[in-house]
């Protein structure tokens, strides 16, 4: 028994085929072999059926131009006048709507007309003798088939530039899109992540306030009632508990106003710089008058910003100005410059200045520079000052020596609308 194998090739129709190899070929004639290669040629595959690649505004362009050529080429071919490279538009035009097999197609139409038209003894080609028409003839149609296929060629590559442009674009658009996703969702992963880390700093630093309070307070009250009946040593541990308490206030309050720094939603609004630092000078003047300081300013603008974020810049910029005065009495001077769209302010001092090597350092959190002993701090005041700054759309930096003072800088948007 003969065994029988079933192929299956791939086919516009998706359909498989079952061959039996002790079948004789049928190759079903002509018509058959012309109609596959027109299902091939006029027909998307499989993956595109139902979408011919061939439009019936494209066909009727086609009909269009063909007949164009016959007419063209009776009128040219069939009387004595010289316009036989008037045809050069009509396959410019085929060149460029229909590529080469357009460009062939029609040659092939203008080849037949001339030559049928010149053997009849008609057209611009017929000399004295038949030679001298048949030099005439190839002469003209040698130049014309060749630009055609030239310019034919030329269009195609074109095209399929253009096609492989519009590709690459596509795929670039789709990429940007899927990035773009990608992006959104990480950022708003973030900003959940952001507002429930904010939340969980605000009420952890919240509940600790109270235990902390509670222990600072009973310490104070055994200072108070068994300080004059303890030694030496104990009164030392209970100071150093008390200043520890402090100290852990202090940082509690840093936290919370970090955080507040972080979440806060508030609406930017018209805010009057100049009022703002004299009211830092009016909640600040213990500061001041106990270190007999001068703090002054030139002509400040309006911005758009948060006057309570904006108020904590200027209070912590401020303050440490007057806590790194150095030796003598603190020189503090507020100033602000237009430079393009922007205002640059400044809070300069003539403080103990900083090292350069320590600029980056400064604004980041929880960093110091001194010792607890000399100056009082937790280290989040310049990181508060940078998280505003940014919050506003803004830089901040830093210019000083040691010894010499420093100047903080900062940016803000200019405010379009006056005070």
């Amino acid at each position: 028994m003969r065994h029988r194998t079933q192929l299956a090739i791939a086919h516009p129709s998706d359909k498989e085929i079952v061959r039996d190899p002790d079948a004789k070929p049928n190759r079903g004639g002509f018509a058959a072999r012309l109609r596959e290669v027109g299902q091939r040629r006029f027909f998307a595959p499989a993956q595109h059926q139902g979408k011919p690649q061939l439009r019936l505004g494209h066909c009727i362009e086609a009909a269009v131009l063909e007949t164009a050529v016959l007419v063209v080429g009776v009128l040219v071919f069939f009387c004595k006048s010289p316009l036989e490279y008037g045809l050069l538009p009509i396959l410019i035009w085929a060149a460029l709507r229909f590529g080469v097999l357009g460009a062939i197609t029609c040659g092939f139409t203008i080849v037949v007309i001339s030559t049928l038209s010149t053997a009849l003894g008609f057209g611009p080609f017929v000399r004295s003798t038949s030679q001298d028409s048949l030099i005439s003839l190839y002469a003209f149609l040698a130049v014309t088939i060749v630009c055609t296929l030239y310019l034919a060629g030329v269009f195609a590559e074109r095209k399929q530039a253009e096609r492989e442009v519009r590709r690459l674009n596509a795929e670039l658009e789709q990429l940007v899109r899927n990035r773009t996703a990608q992006l959104e969702a990480t950022n708003q992963e973030l900003c959940r992540s952001n507002a429930e880390l904010g939340a969980f700093a605000h009420v952890a630093s919240h509940d600790l306030q109270e235990p902390l309070r509670t222990v600072s307070s009973c310490v104070q009250i055994l200072q108070k009632r068994y300080g004059g009946a303890l030694d030496a040593h104990a009164n030392e541990i209970i100071n150093h508990t008390v200043r520890g308490c402090q100290r852990m206030w202090e940082w509690i309050n840093a936290v919370l106003t970090m955080a507040h720094v972080n979440a806060t939603t508030e609406c930017q609004e018209n805010v009057d710089t100049a009022v703002l630092v004299e009211q830092v000078r009016a909640d600040l003047a213990h500061a001041i008058n106990e270190g007999e300081a001068s703090l002054s300013h030139g002509e400040l603008p309006c911005v758009q910003a948060s006057p309570q974020l904006l108020a904590e810049l200027f209070q912590n910029l401020i303050g440490n100005a007057l806590k790194f005065r150095g030796d003598g009495p603190a020189v503090v001077h507020v100033s602000a410059v237009r430079q393009a769209d922007e205002w640059v302010f400044s809070v300069a001092d003539q403080g103990i200045g900083i090292a350069p090597e320590h600029f980056e350092r400064i604004f980041q959190l929880f960093q110091r520079l001194d010792t607890e002993d000399r100056f009082a701090g937790t280290g989040l005041g310049l990181a508060i000052c940078k998280s505003i700054v940014t919050r506003h759309g803004g830089r901040i930096w830093v210019e000083s020596q040691p010894g010499s003072g420093t100047a903080f800088f900062f940016t803000l948007p200019a405010n379009p609308q006056p005070c």
